[in-house]
């Protein structure tokens, strides 16, 4: 018991496991990496057009509304994320 390590039963465990199952587990790492950086910058984005919009002079709930529109039109927000925007007089 006295030359036992963890690492060398880890990775011969790791190197039991079917083809497809290790490259699974060499995707998760990079797709989870990439999810959650185009989240990180899709708010900050949607954040910068509705911080624009109120810079520029707008004001209430049209600035939000006018941010919402512009970041979507110019692609820099997909149709349908986020709170959905209000019909009518406000």
């Amino acid at each position: 018991m006295d030359d036992y390590s963890i690492w060398k039963d880890f990775f011969d465990t790791i190197q039991s496991f079917p083809d497809w199952l290790k490259l699974l587990l060499a995707l998760i790492p990079p797709a989870l990496i990439a999810i959650l950086t185009h989240q990180y910058y899709s708010y900050r984005l949607r954040r910068a057009a509705i911080d624009h919009a109120a810079v520029a002079g707008e004001r209430g709930c049209s600035a939000v509304r006018s941010a919402a529109y512009f970041a979507r039109s110019t692609g820099q927000l997909p149709a349908g994320s986020g709170r959905q925007e209000r019909r009518g007089r406000f």
